[in-house]
């Protein structure tokens, strides 16, 4: 199975100012700090992304994360739509789980 890096959200983030005010773009760690927070703020749960993680979406090892991922990407990187960041849902088949 190929990969095709998901050039979409790398540009989203790259687009997307540091909050360090650095003038730098927004690093991975940062995105993947700014997702949790709206994971916890939105739904009370403690997530656990980090920038590994934001570099295997980037990398498109994974194209349709779980939906509180998508909602707190799509609201850090300020998105409309999944598909703005790339992201498009897979087929299951047998032994893929669901939501990535």
């Amino acid at each position: 199975m190929s990969t095709i890096a998901n050039t979409r959200l790398r540009q989203r983030r790259e687009s997307t100012p540091s909050p360090s005010g650095s003038g730098r773009p927004m690093s991975r760690s940062e995105l993947a700090e700014a997702v949790n927070a709206h994971v916890l703020a939105a739904t009370g749960r403690h997530a656990v992304l980090d920038a590994s993680t934001i570099a295997r979406y980037e990398r498109g090892l994974i194209h349709w994360p779980r939906a509180h991922h998508r909602a707190g990407l799509r609201a850090a990187l300020n998105a409309a739509t999944d598909h703005d960041l790339g992201f498009y849902p897979t087929p299951r088949g047998p032994g893929r789980p669901a939501g990535g």
